[in-house]
């Protein structure tokens, strides 16, 4: 049984305060699907009640934590009023519980179709549709102890760097952009060839998106700073506006896009930038910045990422700091109106209010992560030992999703799953949330 579920598990029958998610994981939105939240005790036979009794038809599903006090335990060979004789289907044995009939999954079986007629039917550590938790489903990868491969989406690609999913499409930039594509998409299940969206503008780097468009930064060559496609590629790429050496992050906004761009030399010779999707009033909303990296923009405000800290402006020269202390804070991330991030040199992975306030430390990845994503399923990130991490809803640890890549740069999500790439083995993947 993988580590991962013993220690949920063992934190649901002992109540240690230590085990307890933090109020930032515990209140990030709606949950994931049934079955998929680990520790949470939501959903049909999922992590939360992995190695527990279920008592059918009387007691919550989803339940841990019976063993822990067998005081509780009637005698299934005479359970309740009754006596009755509490039967067991495979993979399974009899309990008693509070006068009620109920059966405890032996190893790493469940009953994730919650009859137990049939006993425990689905081992979690093979079972594909079931991987680790009833109702993950490995999305075509296989499943061993209880772990969804990775499934390869685009390999020989050339420093792929960010990525983002929109509208069933993975897009991602490359920072080697010389031998293919600068920008490429790619149908989110996989399984055709990626299609180019940008030629050889010079190396891109960050990527978003609004209703109709996708934008993307080039920080080399002669086309640095912002550029722009229609979705459905009628038109050709557009490029805005630059003006300074490096472009970063981008966002979009009422019409306008934002970015950050590191300057010729790095050290205080950065900026964020804005400029209207014309290519009109740009100008500098920030100067002066120690290498800045991402951008959010929210209600006219722009929050970016820099050397040392979280920033946000409104208006040219009115930056002020947001979050301070940080070392090189990466993946800057906007969820419930809240800044998510992970510090590459402290591994610290942190959120605060986009009103302000204490930050509130979340994990701790001392293996140099590199991204960062979230939303109401848990917050992910890639670090450079090579895995895909996950801190989920209602978990009070991180879990590896993926091990064994080379040098990942990138992340994304949909509702399923968590899309990475590798400069290492240059390709884009994706593995099961």
């Amino acid at each position: 049984m993988p580590s991962r579920f013993l220690s949920v598990v063992l934190c649901a029958a002992t109540g240690a305060a230590s085990c307890a998610p933090t109020a930032a994981v515990e209140s990030m939105g709606a949950g994931a699907a049934a079955g998929t939240g680990i520790g949470s005790g939501a959903g049909s036979g999922g992590a939360g009640s992995f190695g527990g009794a279920k008592l059918h038809g009387n007691a919550q599903a989803g339940t841990a934590g019976f063993m822990s006090t067998p005081s509780r335990f009637g005698d299934p060979r005479a359970c309740g009023s009754t006596a009755k004789v509490c039967g067991s289907g495979p993979a399974s044995f009899p309990v008693c519980e509070a006068g009620e009939c109920g059966i405890q999954c032996r190893g790493s079986f469940a009953d994730c179709n919650q009859t137990g007629s049939d006993g425990c039917e689905i081992d979690l550590q093979v079972d594909a549709k079931n991987c680790g938790a009833c109702g993950r489903d490995c999305l075509g990868a296989s499943c061993n102890s209880g772990a969804c491969g990775s499934i390869l989406l685009a390999a020989g690609q050339d420093q792929p760097k960010h990525l983002m999913v929109t509208g069933g499409l993975v897009y991602w930039t490359s920072n080697g952009a010389y031998q293919t594509p600068a920008v490429r998409q790619l149908a989110a299940p996989g399984g055709a060839m990626p299609m180019e969206v940008a030629g050889y503008p010079g190396n891109t780097w960050g990527i978003t998106a609004d209703d109709t468009s996708i934008y993307w930064t080039c920080n080399d060559g002669g086309t640095k700073g912002a550029w722009v496609r229609d979705k459905a590629l009628l038109t050709s790429a557009r490029y805005i506006s630059g003006g300074v050496d490096g472009a970063r992050g981008i966002a979009v906004e009422g019409g306008t896009i934002y970015w950050a761009a590191e300057g010729a030399s790095g050290a205080l010779e950065g900026a964020v930038m804005s400029v209207k999707l014309d290519g009109t009033s740009q100008q500098k909303l920030a100067e002066k910045i120690d290498r800045p990296l991402d951008v959010i923009a929210k209600d006219g405000v722009v929050y970016f990422s820099a050397a040392k800290g979280i920033y946000k402006v409104s208006a040219p020269g009115s930056s002020s700091i947001l979050v301070g202390g940080l070392v090189r804070p990466v993946g800057l991330r906007l969820f419930n109106n809240s800044l998510y991030w992970v510090d590459s040199a402290t591994g610290e992975v942190s959120t605060v209010p986009l009103a302000g306030g204490t930050p509130q430390l979340l994990a701790i990845d001392p293996s140099e992560p590199a991204d960062l994503a979230v939303d109401a399923s848990g917050i992910y990130w890639v670090n450079r030992s090579g895995k895909v991490m996950a801190l989920q809803k209602g978990a009070s640890l991180p879990v590896a999703l993926a091990t064994g890549e080379v040098d990942l740069a990138g992340i994304a999500l949909d509702a399923s799953a968590v899309y990475y790439t590798s400069q290492g083995e240059h390709s884009v993947k994706k593995v099961a949330k």
